[in-house]
């Protein structure tokens, strides 16, 4: 008889799409900073 293992695959896919969704808003909160560090320069590059 094959062993029943949805739990397990289940688990693996709940693991992978949470891994993923950290990854993206990781990225997500990285490009805001970039974009905020864009503005303070050009803001600094008009006073000059």
């Amino acid at each position: 008889m094959t062993p029943d293992t949805t739990n397990f695959m289940l688990a693996g896919y709940a693991v992978i799409f949470s891994v993923m969704a950290i990854y993206i808003a990781s990225l997500i909160l990285r490009w805001r900073n970039l974009k905020r560090d864009l503005i303070i320069l050009q803001e600094m590059q008009a006073k000059k």
